[in-house]
């Protein structure tokens, strides 16, 4: 209990795994298209559910084998090397996806903030129809360096990550209210509840289908588990901070979905 990460600290980094550039992105390519409002929110609810169960499962090794390793740990002292290595492999090809995916948005971000793409300079190829110029490459590979340092001082990295994700939540909060109170859509611009293109139009199905991503969406809560001899709390409450840190994702899934049918 002599660490450096406190429970909000530990809530902020669970939250801010669990979240990121697609829960702004998906509400409006994936998920109305694909369940409509109400499928969405009972996806993500179900979804938010299931990863509960996961979560009980990380607070139950987290006191059992408490220190750094997580599921490599986990998988380790339950299974055997063998296991404990494949499981390590796996959960590290995926945070290696999911850093460069999140670091090639920042050009996606600037290009909307800028109203046009500054870093479109340097030499040009097209990926499954996306361009890639070298300007995006070095804006995403500063973005990687910054967060890489910051990661280097634990206490600046725990200071920062709680930062942003409250403001995170603050700004989906404020835009949801925004909308909600001067939106022309109103309740009537969550019409109709279901998608009707979606899988054949059949509810069940569509909900299924984003239960089906709540892997995806949720993935990196339980990041916490490789921090767990820093925590300065203990870790009978890791639960209790893996499940806010849930709560707080399905939350802002469900707010970010609705959004644009209100306004």
């Amino acid at each position: 209990m002599g660490g450096h990460l406190s429970m909000p600290g530990a809530w902020a980094l669970a939250f801010g795994c669990a979240v990121g550039w697609d829960a702004i992105v998906l509400p409006g390519t994936t998920f109305l298209p694909k369940a409509g409002p109400l499928g969405t929110l009972l996806g993500v609810l179900l979804g938010g559910a299931v990863m509960g169960i996961v979560a009980w499962n990380y607070h139950v090794m987290i006191n059992r084998h408490p220190g750094p390793g997580g599921v490599y740990t986990y998988a380790g002292k339950a299974f055997g090397v063998d296991h404990g290595f494949i499981a390590g492999w796996f959960l590290c090809l995926t945070y290696m996806a999911i850093v460069w995916m999140d670091a090639t948005v920042l050009s996606s971000v600037a290009r909307h903030l800028a109203g046009r793409d500054l870093f479109a300079f340097g030499f040009r190829y097209t990926v499954a129809g996306y361009e890639v110029r070298l300007g995006h490459m070095l804006l995403s590979a500063a973005g990687i360096a910054v967060a890489a340092a910051v990661c280097c001082r634990r206490r600046l990295a725990y200071a920062v990550q709680t930062v942003l994700a409250v403001v995170f939540v603050a700004g989906i909060v404020a835009c949801f209210g925004a909308a909600a109170s001067c939106g022309g859509g109103g309740l009537a611009g969550m019409a109709p509840a279901f998608s009707p293109d979606g899988a054949s139009g059949v509810p069940v199905m569509q909900v299924l289908g984003i239960l089906a991503l709540s892997p995806w969406l949720f993935i990196g809560f339980e990041s916490i588990s490789n921090l767990s001899g820093d925590f300065r709390f203990p870790a009978k409450r890791a639960f209790g901070v893996m499940a806010a840190a849930l709560g707080t994702a399905v939350a802002a899934y469900a707010l970010l979905t609705a959004l644009p049918a209100l306004l």
